[in-house]
C-alpha cells in the first residue's frame, strides 16, 4: 500500500496569504475591521475545502481520461487536462505529475512523460510510490530507447507485481536490444 504524498503547498499558501491581506486592510488601508471577516474568510473556507476540490477534480479528470481513451479521443487529453484546475492547485503534487506524465504518454511524448513520470516518483516518500508512477516511468524509458534504465525500472514493477504482461514483454525486448541474455529477466 502506498503512502499518501504531500499536499500542495498552493493550500498552505492560503493561510499566510489571508493573513497578509487582513493586516493590509486594517493596518494598511485602515478599513474597518469586519472587512476582515469579508476577505478573510472565504480564503480560510476555501483553504478547509481545497483537499475534497483536488479530490473531486481529479477524480472527474480521471473518469474523463477513461472515457477519452477508450473512445479514441486521445488527443483531447491534453485540453481536459489544462481544464482541470482544481486538481492542478489544490490535489498533491505527485498525484499531478502521475496524470501529467499519462496525458504525455498518451499522446505520444514520452520525454515529457519520463519527466512527470519521475517528478511524480520524487515526490512519494520511499519506495512508497503506486505501481503505475513505476510502470509510466518505465515505459517512457523504453519508449525513448534508455534500455538500462527501462529495464530497472521493469524490474522494479515486476517485483512488485508480476499481474503486467506488457512488463515481461518490454523488459525482455529491452534486454534484446542491448544484446543480454533473457534468462536474466
Amino acid at each position: 500500500m502506498s503512502a499518501e504524498p504531500p499536499s500542495s503547498l498552493i493550500r498552505h499558501a492560503l493561510i499566510p496569504a489571508s493573513i497578509a491581506v487582513c493586516f493590509t486592510l486594517v493596518y494598511g488601508l485602515e478599513a474597518p475591521p469586519w472587512w476582515v471577516l469579508v476577505v478573510g474568510a472565504p480564503v480560510v473556507l476555501l483553504y478547509l475545502l481545497a483537499p475534497g476540490l483536488g479530490r473531486a477534480s481529479m477524480a472527474r479528470f480521471d473518469r474523463d481520461a477513461v472515457r477519452l481513451l477508450s473512445t479514441g479521443q486521445r488527443r483531447r487529453l491534453p485540453g481536459r487536462y489544462a481544464r482541470a484546475l482544481g486538481m492542478r492547485l489544490f490535489a498533491p503534487p505527485a498525484k499531478v505529475a502521475e496524470r501529467r506524465g499519462l496525458v504525455h504518454a498518451e499522446t505520444d511524448a514520452p520525454g515529457p512523460a519520463r519527466a512527470a513520470y519521475r517528478e511524480a516518483l520524487d515526490a512519494y516518500p520511499e519506495d512508497a510510490a503506486p505501481v503505475g508512477v513505476l510502470l509510466g516511468l518505465a515505459h517512457a524509458a523504453y519508449a525513448l530507447g534508455d534500455d538500462p534504465d527501462a529495464i530497472a525500472r521493469y524490474r522494479a514493477v515486476w517485483r512488485r507485481s508480476k499481474t503486467f504482461p506488457r512488463v515481461a514483454r518490454n523488459l525482455a525486448h529491452a534486454l534484446a536490444r542491448r544484446g543480454e541474455e533473457l534468462k536474466e529477466a
